[in-house]
């Protein structure tokens, strides 16, 4: 739901840039929209949770997914390498850019970032998968 004085560039006028409350609270609204499966709800308040606080990584990879559930491939990949260079650990989003990179039949950038994902997590079942998806899609399986 749109506030009053709202704006395409903020949505939400009560929240001000820098605040890391702001960011953080509708980034946890965007969690109960992603429950809710409404996707478009979770991809505006990421954002303007990352406007907020640029370097607020969860919300980066939230975002991510959620734009790459809403099929904004070239978004969800940008998205994703913010959370990736914030925190160069997380598997998940290494995952999560891996599956962007096959979305967009970019196979070795997907194999790559995978690769990275299963060298910070070895066990990690979705990056296994992810892997046999890409070398599927290249007919190497």
């Amino acid at each position: 739901m749109v506030q009053k004085g709202a704006s395409p560039i903020n949505p939400h006028p009560n929240l001000k840039l820098g605040t890391t409350t702001g960011g953080r609270s509708l980034a946890w609204r965007a969690e109960v929209s992603k429950q809710r499966q409404r996707v478009a709800d979770v991809i505006v308040d990421l954002k303007h949770a990352v406007r907020l606080q640029p370097d607020y990584h969860w919300a980066c990879l939230v975002l991510g997914e959620a734009l790459l559930s809403a099929g904004d491939h070239l978004e969800a990949a940008n998205a994703l390498e913010r959370a990736v260079t914030l925190k160069p650990t997380d598997w998940w989003a290494w995952s999560m850019k891996g599956a962007v990179c096959l979305a967009m039949d970019d196979f070795n950038g997907a194999l790559a970032t995978l690769d990275r994902s299963l060298s910070l997590n070895p066990d990690f079942p979705y990056a296994n998968q992810l892997n046999l998806n890409v070398l599927m899609a290249m007919g190497l399986s």
